[in-house]
């Protein structure tokens, strides 16, 4: 999935669908393709999934966890695979920008790393 931000929100681009964050609230929403406007947004590259929304206390800011990295563990009966988390990136919901966010960059995409 590749991850982009704008001003307002953190967004994954999924296969058929989009997950929005809103930095400012903390809410999620999927969101149809057309639905969702990316050409003021910024790539940030690639993650693998979604961890969720963390919080220390309620009277401190929300952070984003993603899966950066993952390794197969094995197979179950079905050939269904499994793995686990390696990696994981934390992104602030507040317009702090991510600091040391290091993730690997699509090649294939047409956004090049930069807003539309």
């Amino acid at each position: 999935m590749e991850l982009f931000k704008s001003q307002a929100e953190y967004t994954l681009k999924g296969t058929d669908s989009y997950l929005s964050c809103s930095r400012s609230s903390g809410s999620m929403q999927i969101k149809a393709a057309s639905d969702v406007d990316l050409s003021s947004a910024v790539c940030l590259g690639l993650v693998e999934g979604v961890v969720g929304k963390f919080q220390f206390q309620t009277n401190l800011e929300c952070f984003l966890i993603l899966i950066q990295q993952k390794g197969l563990v094995g197979t179950v009966p079905g050939s269904h695979k499994m793995y686990k988390i390696t990696k994981v990136a934390v992104l602030p919901l507040a317009h702090t920008e991510p600091f040391g966010l290091k993730l690997e960059v699509n090649s294939q995409s047409w956004w090049g790393g930069g807003g539309g």
